[in-house]
């Protein structure tokens, strides 16, 4: 499947969209629905690891690939919104470009590292993603708690299926890999945060 860089529907104040691991800008389609229907420019980018060769990268990396597509489509300010991975990058992109955020918004998200522990543990389990074709039913398996709650399985099975069946036929495994490397070992940047003066909403 080809990715396309990013998502846009509606006109008036940005707002850019960063998918988490395992996801793609798909999953902001909601949220793109009703800010256009309600005066904003909502887009939605695809991460760098479904547009080429997946390769290892940080989350400034990522911050990069944000700030490169806000001067594509000749964005001087806009909002920075992200789920976990993207979550994780906006903390950076609010360090590295707050010139031109109008503000952040984190879903899943934290400025903190991962205990030691926990880092071996997720590293061990992304490199089981580093094989070739569609992220396999066990590993899709594995994952799906981490990104849908308890609620969700309750409520919207419907919803949770959808995103195993498309991790399963779209999503290549080696990309999930590619990705957990930018946060498996990102740093704390708790001590960083007051230099972010700009509004922050936290999801």
């Amino acid at each position: 499947m080809a990715f396309e860089l990013y998502q846009e529907r509606g006109s008036g104040p940005a707002v850019i969209f960063n998918h988490g691991t395992l996801m793609d800008a798909t999953m902001f389609d909601p949220q793109l629905a009703f800010l256009a229907a309600n005066g904003y420019r909502a887009i939605a980018q695809n991460s760098r690891v479904l547009l080429g060769p997946p390769r290892r990268h940080t989350l400034e990396d990522l911050a990069d690939d944000t700030a490169a597509l806000g001067e594509r489509l000749g964005l001087e300010r806009y909002v920075v919104a992200g789920m976990s991975t993207g979550a994780f990058m906006a903390v950076d992109f609010g360090l590295k470009y707050l010139d031109r955020a109008d503000g952040l918004i984190l879903i899943e998200g934290q400025a903190c590292d991962y205990p030691a522990a926990e880092q071996d543990l997720f590293e061990a389990e992304f490199d089981k993603f580093d094989i070739d074709g569609p992220v396999t039913r066990e590993r899709a398996e594995w994952a799906a708690p981490f990104c849908f709650g308890e609620h969700t399985y309750a409520t919207n099975r419907a919803l949770v299926d959808h995103w195993i069946e498309r991790w399963t036929t779209e999503i290549p495994s080696r990309a999930v890999w590619a990705q957990g490397t930018s946060w498996v070992r990102k740093p704390d940047l708790t001590h960083r945060l007051k230099e972010i003066g700009k509004p922050v909403l936290i999801i």
